[in-house]
């Protein structure tokens, strides 16, 4: 593990994989951030794929800075604990992306409210709505479950689309 790496993961434990340090999930009822409909916090919603509904709960807590931390180039293999999460049911939250655009099917998720100029791609999370869904954003925090996908992928021009994807079961508001 690089130096640097293992000193910012020591300073960030609380928000390492299992992340601790974030906020749990509202108690009673949250608003869907992709559809602003009212759905429970601990609710399952049925997965697009035809998958068996997931409850929160039974989701890997994966902290976004940890993620956003992996030093990554074109071309590079990812860190094994990030590839060994390939298809596993995560659960993430951090906040939506300030260019998400609404009616969209995908919005960009980061750990932090203000993605600015120095982001990277690590530090995002591409998240698919589950289908008939559209993006509504969201500038508060948010909970996404769902299936994570790691590995770059490249849009036609051969740019990396994104590093890291999550197919989303549900979304709720913090």
């Amino acid at each position: 593990m690089p130096r640097t790496f293992a000193l910012l993961a020591a300073l960030c434990a609380p928000a390492v994989l299992g992340a601790a340090g974030t906020r749990p999930p509202a108690a009673v009822s949250t608003a869907s951030a992709a559809t602003g409909t009212a759905t429970a916090a601990t609710s399952t919603a049925p997965a697009a794929t035809g998958d068996a509904p997931i409850a929160v709960e039974d989701a890997r807590e994966v902290s976004l800075l940890e993620l956003a931390n992996v030093e990554w180039t074109r071309g590079k293999k990812l860190p094994k604990e990030v590839r060994e999460l390939k298809g596993k049911q995560v659960k993430l939250v951090g906040y939506m992306a300030l260019d998400t655009e609404e009616g969209q099917r995908s919005f960009r998720m980061s750990y932090e409210s203000c993605s600015c100029s120095t982001a990277k791609v690590t530090h995002f999370v591409k998240v698919t709505l589950p289908e008939g869904e559209e993006t509504k954003f969201e500038p508060g925090l948010i909970e996404v479950v769902g299936k994570f996908y790691p590995g770059a992928k490249y849009d036609d021009d051969g740019f990396v689309d994104s590093v890291y994807r999550v197919s989303a079961k549900s979304i709720t508001v913090q």
